[in-house]
């Protein structure tokens, strides 16, 4: 997958880091670092010691109400902020303060969990600068209807 990614040119990557040892993340930016992909790459991780331990990385990282090792200077750190639609307890008057916060800071406002098409029309209506889900055909139908993807 990776010998794929480095042939494009312009392909961001969101690796997200399940594993949140030190370990799993070191052991990712190199391979990123073997492939030539660490500036085209984010790391998502819900612990945000991720930053401190590989600085030059960008980080997609979570409200802090989501995220271990989290102190206020964490924000300073994002580069985007992995905002939940379908989670419980994600009423649209938490995503839309979310999204709000997340660019009052320059953080890119990137929604997630958009796996129906409802939750894709959900992330549109919120302004989000990113959308990611497990079947990304979902999100792409409609930006094809929409007119905004060949």
């Amino acid at each position: 997958m990776l010998t794929l990614a480095a042939k494009s040119e312009t392909l961001l990557l969101n690796v997200e880091i399940k594993d949140m040892t030190r370990e799993c993340v070191d052991k990712t930016v190199a391979m990123l670092g073997e492939f030539g992909l660490k500036e085209r790459a984010v790391i998502a991780c819900f612990d945000a010691a991720t930053k401190s331990a590989h600085p030059e990385m960008r980080l997609q990282g979570f409200p802090g109400r989501y995220m271990t090792n989290f102190t206020e200077e964490t924000y300073g750190c994002m580069f985007g902020m992995g905002i939940p639609v379908s989670w419980g307890g994600c009423t649209d008057k938490q995503v839309a303060a979310d999204v709000a916060f997340a660019k009052s800071r320059g953080i890119l406002a990137w929604l997630f969990c958009a796996d129906t098409p409802e939750s894709v029309y959900r992330c549109i209506a919120h302004g989000c600068d990113n959308i990611t889900g497990n079947n990304p055909s979902v999100a792409l139908h409609i930006f094809r209807e929409m007119g905004k993807h060949e």
